[in-house]
C-alpha cells in the first residue's frame, strides 16, 4: 500500500524532515489556513472547506504587516 495512503496525505503535502538519532522522520505540516483579505473596510475570509482559527489568522495578518 502507498505511503501517502497510509498516513492520509493528499498529492503535495508538506513534509517537515527532523534528523533523530541515525534516521531521519518526516513529518506532515499542516497547511496554512485561508488569509483574511480586506473588502470594502472589513476583513474577510475566501470561502473554503478547511477548518481554520480566525483569531490566530487575523492575527498572523497583523503581524505581517509593515
Amino acid at each position: 500500500m502507498e505511503i501517502r495512503t497510509l498516513l492520509h496525505l493528499s498529492s503535495g503535502a508538506a513534509l517537515r524532515p527532523a534528523v533523530v538519532g541515525n534516521r531521519l522522520e518526516l513529518t506532515p505540516v499542516e497547511p496554512p489556513g485561508p488569509k483574511p483579505k480586506r473588502k470594502s473596510g472589513l476583513m474577510v475570509v475566501p470561502r473554503t472547506r478547511q477548518a481554520f482559527d480566525a483569531v490566530a489568522a487575523l492575527a498572523a495578518t497583523r503581524e505581517s504587516r509593515p
